[in-house]
């Protein structure tokens, strides 16, 4: 009796501390107990359908978000239930109402569900101002990435694939090429984690105001810059390594040769750096590396933090997708650290010996009105023109120059 008595209240508050500590676990734990009582009463079957959904997704979103920048997907995934009369008077209202089978049929409501969840939660402020065929390849990706979750139900990526992806893929005939775009991109960690987080900060900088050519061309030539990045050849330095738009203006460094980091260091990584926060003004510079070169990363980023004209920074570090092996090179994990440049009215003057350095270099940008790279001058080069200084670019990449870059260039990073 004197046992019962104890273990009840210590039961009742571990269970308590679980769900709180777990509550998309939880979810799916109500959703297994409701479905069991459903097998007894069909009154239930709508809790264990609302739980199990519910349970399933938030688990998984919870599972993707861990290492992707705030606010890039909103909120969890709720199911509430409404009459057909509600369900008129939502769809008038522009709400987005989906119609569960029941709980037998776990995978295709999860699918249903999730289809309609994410155009509401990933970028929500930004999609306005982002083409309809873009967010859409965005959507499907990201769907597919949530199923291939572990914890998934067997057979839900299956019903994706047959009730939405190949559907889409058959009437919408511009997808297949924007849906190929975005996943070369999402191959390398690059979809969540840069695509969509510059996204996010261009609506917050242009809410509420109205969405115009000027926004749509910005945004579909940073998806183009990153499409190319993405699926260029190995020894191909014909990409350029920085974005500059109307409202976008990006950089990235690739660390990416172990043995060039112990011949010369992370000097000529941190001028880059330097070059692109100073000269150029990118609002965001990503250092990006695998593997051996992740620890090198972090170096630089520690090295980078105090400087005066960076803001914040952010890190994160990840596992490559499953078939990245197959498709690029062997790698398993991957970083991105992120500078977000301070905006000031006037630049506060720093006594830094690699700043001089940084800015007598040169460097691609990509112009998105073109879509063609363009070279920018230094300051020091503004009333003459330079030799173009290819030894440096390359060098600056981590491998040897040379003189033509198209057959000999640089290894995959």
């Amino acid at each position: 009796m004197i046992v019962l008595t104890i273990t009840v209240p210590l039961l009742f508050v571990a269970t308590a501390g679980y769900v709180l500590a777990n509550p998309d676990k939880a979810e799916k734990i109500a959703g297994w107990i409701w479905r069991g009582c459903a097998r007894v009463h069909g009154a239930f079957d709508q809790k264990a359908v609302a739980f199990s959904v519910q349970g399933d997704v938030n688990t998984a979103r919870a599972a993707l978000a861990k290492n992707i920048p705030d606010g890039v997907i909103g909120g969890k995934l709720k199911v509430v239930w409404a009459s057909p009369e509600e369900a008129q008077a939502h769809m008038r209202g522009g709400e987005v109402v989906v119609f569960m089978r029941r709980s037998r049929h776990q995978e295709e409501n999860i699918a249903n569900a999730l289809m309609a969840y994410l155009p509401r939660a990933v970028v929500p402020r930004a999609r306005r101002y982002v083409d309809r065929e873009t967010m859409r390849a965005i959507d499907l990706t990201i769907a597919r990435e949530i199923l291939r979750f572990s914890d998934m139900p067997t057979g839900a990526l299956d019903m994706f694939f047959e009730q939405h992806l190949d559907q889409a893929l058959a009437t919408e005939s511009d997808l297949r090429e924007r849906l190929e775009e975005v996943d070369a991109i999402d191959l390398h960690g690059w979809l969540t984690r840069v695509m969509l987080g510059e996204y996010r900060i261009m609506g917050d900088m242009l809410h509420p105001g109205q969405c115009d050519e000027v926004c749509l061309r910005d945004a579909r030539g940073f998806r183009t810059w990153l499409g190319q990045l993405a699926r260029r050849e190995p020894y191909d330095y014909t990409i350029p390594l920085q974005y500059k738009g109307r409202y976008l203006r990006t950089g990235i460094i690739f660390v990416a040769l172990r043995g060039k980091l112990e011949t010369e260091g992370l000097t000529p990584y941190r001028r880059r750096a330097k070059r692109l926060i100073y000269q150029e003004k990118c609002d965001a510079v990503y250092l990006m590396a695998r593997d051996d070169n992740i620890l090198a990363v972090r170096d630089l980023r520690d090295d980078l933090t105090s400087d005066a004209l960076v803001e914040n920074v952010a890190t994160y570090e990840y596992a490559l997708r499953s078939d990245f092996a197959a498709r690029r090179v062997h790698r398993e994990r991957a970083i991105i650290v992120v500078l977000r440049r301070r905006r000031v009215a006037e630049e506060l003057p720093v006594d830094d010996p690699d700043l001089a350095d940084a800015l007598a270099e040169e460097i691609e940008i990509f112009d998105p009105g073109s879509e063609t790279a363009t070279r920018a001058e230094s300051v020091a080069a503004a009333s003459h023109e330079l030799p173009t200084n290819d030894a440096e670019h390359h060098r600056i990449e981590g491998q040897p120059a040379t003189s033509n870059p198209r057959k000999h260039g640089a290894s995959d990073a």
